[in-house]
């Protein structure tokens, strides 16, 4: 299941919970109006193309090209001109990438399997695990990362390790995957 269809499935998931903490009005709005839109910004994008990357090579190989030069600027960003803006138009459910990102994320990529040990999880595991359930007759939801060797793993992406701690308290990663666990 495409991960578009997973978000539209029915069920309550980690994220809207975390969502409706915040504000149940927010929750609403999000999640059953739909007039918030989902969040992006590069770091979103990036972060989603290195988990397709690791997670799903094959998916990646196929559904993210590199922009053609033509359609660079001198500093390698994509060009706002009209033929750059209808060849992204033409992709058809494909991502681009700039020559600079795919460099970035190859790295990481490579960096996770020329670990043995992580190559190993990733060959031994089922990757993007959806399940959906009930919770006192509430559908619920999940999809992990990773889950291999009897256990659960969420890839995460940082531009530093002493990002790590912050960003497992203020984004509740340990909350997440109990979520996954329970």
């Amino acid at each position: 299941m495409p991960i578009t269809s997973y978000h539209d499935s029915p069920g309550l998931s980690f994220h809207a919970l975390k969502d409706f903490a915040l504000s149940p009005r927010y929750y609403h709005d999000k999640h059953i109006a739909g007039i918030v839109p989902r969040r992006t910004c590069s770091a979103y994008r990036i972060g989603s193309l290195v988990h397709m990357a690791i997670l799903e090579p094959e998916r990646f190989s196929v559904e993210v090209v590199e922009v053609p030069q033509t359609y660079l600027t001198g500093q390698g960003k994509i060009s706002t001109a009209k033929e750059a803006r209808s060849w992204i138009d033409s992709l058809e459910g494909q991502e681009y990438v700039t020559p600079e990102e795919r460099e970035q994320i190859a790295r990481m990529a490579e960096s996770v399997h020329d670990d043995d040990r992580r190559a190993e999880l990733l060959r031994n595991g089922s990757a993007e695990v959806e399940w959906h359930g009930t919770h006192r007759e509430q559908p619920v939801k999940g999809c992990a990362d990773l889950i291999s060797d009897g256990r659960v793993f969420d890839l995460k992406t940082i531009s530093s390790l002493k990002e790590a701690v912050s960003h497992i308290k203020s984004y509740h990663y340990l909350h997440q995957l109990a979520w996954y666990a329970d």
